[in-house]
């Protein structure tokens, strides 16, 4: 490319800057180009380096990009690193500061594994699986694993409920994460607490605490007066059959 527009203050000792239309050894492509002020070293430079593409550079020795407002710097462009409101990022992209999303966050390459955003929703979904959703509303529900596949479990044993995935699916376990019934509790060892412990502090006496059957009668009652009822949920006497 023949001529150039140059710019310069003069003796360069203020602003040592040269911008130019020109084509220097090293910036053969570029179509703007900033220099020191002897023309020997490029820092920046606008250009077409590659078919339909507009490329901006930064070079040694200038080692950072900054955007900046009437409040000062915003943004910086720092080794591979890009920090919003900080001048330091230690991470690809840094916002020190509040950030805003209409709806998902992806996992890159993985369409299916994301963060969703709704009006008073979020939901974390992994393999197409929703691990999380909370709904916030006059009815607010919070699902865990809502397609019900996954096997959830709480500080490893102390909660577990088996996922249609796994092979303890719609069984529960407290102690334990191989249930064999719909509940099975793994009671403490060596006598260090209770299997299952009902507490009666606050109920009236006579009143049923523990009960088996349907909601007509019971095939089983235990009452706070320490009797025992099979086949009905008024027993009259320590074992009433």
């Amino acid at each position: 490319m023949g001529g150039g527009v140059i710019i310069d203050h003069g003796d360069g000792t203020n602003y040592p800057l040269i911008i130019r239309n020109s084509e220097p050894s090293a910036s053969s492509d570029a179509q703007l180009v900033f220099q020191t002020d002897n023309g020997s070293v490029d820092f920046g430079k606008i250009g077409d380096n590659s078919s339909g593409n507009l490329d901006f550079g930064i070079s040694a020795p200038i080692a950072d990009l900054t955007l900046s407002d009437s409040s000062g710097e915003t943004i910086r462009l720092t080794g591979g690193l890009v920090g919003i409101g900080t001048n330091n990022p230690t991470y690809n992209l840094e916002v020190a500061g509040t950030m805003g999303i209409d709806e998902h966050i992806y996992h890159n390459d993985d369409s299916d594994t994301y963060i969703r955003f709704l009006n008073d929703r979020m939901i974390l979904v992994a393999g197409g699986h929703a691990i999380l959703d909370y709904d916030e509303d006059a009815t607010s529900t919070l699902h865990f694993d809502s397609a019900g596949a996954a096997d959830v479990s709480i500080h490893t044993t102390d909660f577990f409920v088996g996922g249609t995935e796994g092979s303890y699916s719609g069984k529960v376990g407290i102690g334990m994460t191989t249930p064999d019934g719909k509940l099975e509790i793994q009671a403490a060892s060596n006598g260090s607490g209770y299997g299952l412990h009902v507490n009666t502090t606050s109920r009236t006496s006579g009143e049923d605490y523990i009960w088996f059957g349907d909601d007509t009668g019971p095939n089983l009652v235990i009452n706070t007066s320490n009797r025992v009822g099979i086949g009905t949920a008024a027993p009259s006497s320590t074992l009433h059959v």
